[in-house]
Formats: C-alpha cells, sequence, structure tokens
C-alpha cells in the first residue's frame, strides 16, 4: 500500500468523526504535504513527530513577536534569553499538541496507523 493510499484511508476515518478539517489537516501539515513530506495526519503521528511539528514552529513564531513588540524595548532582555524562552514555550506547547492529538484520537476510537493498512 502506498503512503497516499494509507492518508486516503486516515482521512476517510477522520471525516467520520466529529473532528473538525482544521484539526486534522492543519494549515501547517498541508503546506509540508505540499513540499514532498509524507506526513501522517496528526491524529496519527508519533508523539514526538506532534512535539516538533507543533512546538519548532510556535516556539520560533511566538519568541520573535515577544522579542520584537515586548522584550527587546520594554524590558532589554537578551537575545539569548530570548531564544531559550523561546526553546521552553515551544516545548511546551509542542508537549501539549501531542498529548491533546493523542486523547484526542482515542476519544474518536481511530485506528493506529498500521491498522489502517488492514481494513
Amino acid at each position: 500500500m502506498t503512503f497516499d493510499d494509507h492518508y486516503q484511508l486516515a482521512m476517510t476515518e477522520l471525516q467520520g468523526t466529529e473532528i473538525l478539517r482544521d484539526n486534522y489537516a492543519p494549515p501547517l501539515h498541508k503546506l509540508l504535504l505540499r513540499l514532498g513530506f509524507s506526513m501522517r495526519p496528526p491524529h496519527y503521528a508519533s508523539m514526538p513527530v506532534n512535539m516538533l511539528t507543533t512546538g519548532i514552529p510556535f516556539g520560533i513564531l511566538w519568541s520573535g513577536l515577544m522579542w520584537l513588540f515586548v522584550w527587546e524595548d520594554q524590558i532589554g532582555m537578551t537575545v539569548s534569553i530570548a531564544l531559550w524562552a523561546g526553546f521552553f514555550a515551544g516545548m511546551l506547547f509542542g508537549i501539549g499538541m501531542a498529548i491533546y492529538y493523542r486523547a484526542a484520537a482515542r476519544k474518536h476510537g481511530l485506528s493506529s496507523w498500521p491498522q489502517l493498512a488492514m481494513k
């Protein structure tokens, strides 16, 4: 079974749930697919993959915005401290999202990625 066939089975299963499409196919996920990455939908991805694909962009965006609008002018924070703050914020966000996706998959009774091929 090809990745595309497997992916379509996952999307069909997700469409049969109450989960919103933007939740199981978020914009970053769609972008990575268009760039050629074989990305499982987040509800089928592993915890580390979900941690990285949600935490890294969040940490970069959050720390960048905080640096521009708050930290540099108002409190004079150094770049190294801002980078560490972004790292920890991204890590916490990534862990939270990974837990969320795993809990949502269990709540809606989704198959595991290998089980989809047996359907």
